[in-house]
C-alpha cells in the first residue's frame, strides 16, 4: 500500500526527518502503552449482504469514537498515560495508532531519510498537531478504509453456504 502516492496529502508537511524518526517512536512508546482491549474485536454479522455492505458497516464501526480517541491521544501526548477508555475505543485507538507509525515509516522511506536519522523532540503545540494530523485526519481520510479492506475478513462473519464450494475448499486448506 503507497501512503504517500502523488496527489495525497502530506500529513507531515514542515517535518524534519529527525523530526518525523521522533514522531515514530513516539507512537511506538503510544501504542506499547495502550490499553488491553480486553477480548473486543468488532463483529459485523454479513450473513448474505453485499460485501459493500459488510465493510461500510465495518467502516462505520471503525470510525467512531474519532473524537474520544483524538482526545485520548493528545491526553497520552500531554500526560504520558491513557485515559479510561471503552474497550472498543481502546482497540481502534491501536489501530489508528499503528496506521499513524506506518504512515511515519514510509514518509521516512519515501524521503530517503537513513535508518540512523537522528531524533529530534517536537514542541508539545507540534506533537498535538501531528497527533491531530495522523489519529484523527490520516484515519478519517485514508487509512480507516485500508484498514478495512485489509481486515475485513477477519471481522465479517459469513455462513457455511456463502462461499462456492472452491472458494470454501481453498479456505480449508489454509
Amino acid at each position: 500500500m503507497n501512503l504517500l502516492g502523488s496527489g495525497s496529502r502530506d500529513y507531515l508537511a514542515g517535518l524534519t526527518a529527525g523530526e518525523v524518526a521522533w514522531l515514530r517512536g513516539f507512537l511506538i512508546e503510544a501504542l506499547d502503552r495502550v490499553p488491553d482491549p480486553d477480548r473486543y474485536q468488532p463483529y459485523i454479522q454479513g450473513g448474505h449482504f453485499a460485501e459493500e455492505e459488510c465493510q461500510d458497516a465495518l467502516h462505520e464501526e471503525a470510525a467512531a469514537d474519532g473524537d474520544a480517541i483524538r482526545e485520548a491521544a493528545l491526553a497520552f501526548s500531554r500526560r504520558g498515560r491513557w485515559p479510561r477508555l471503552r474497550a472498543a475505543t481502546r482497540f481502534f485507538l491501536a489501530a489508528r495508532l499503528t496506521a499513524a507509525w506506518e504512515y511515519c515509516l514510509h514518509w521516512l522511506e519515501a524521503n530517503r531519510s537513513p535508518a540512523n536519522t537522528p531524533a529530534l523532540s517536537l514542541t508539545p503545540q507540534a506533537l498535538s498537531q501531528c497527533v491531530i494530523a495522523l489519529v484523527s485526519d490520516y484515519w478519517d481520510d485514508t487509512a480507516c478504509t485500508h484498514w478495512v479492506r485489509d481486515n475485513a475478513s477477519l471481522y465479517i462473519a459469513r455462513p457455511f453456504d456463502f462461499y462456492s464450494e472452491d472458494e470454501q475448499r481453498r479456505m480449508d486448506e489454509m
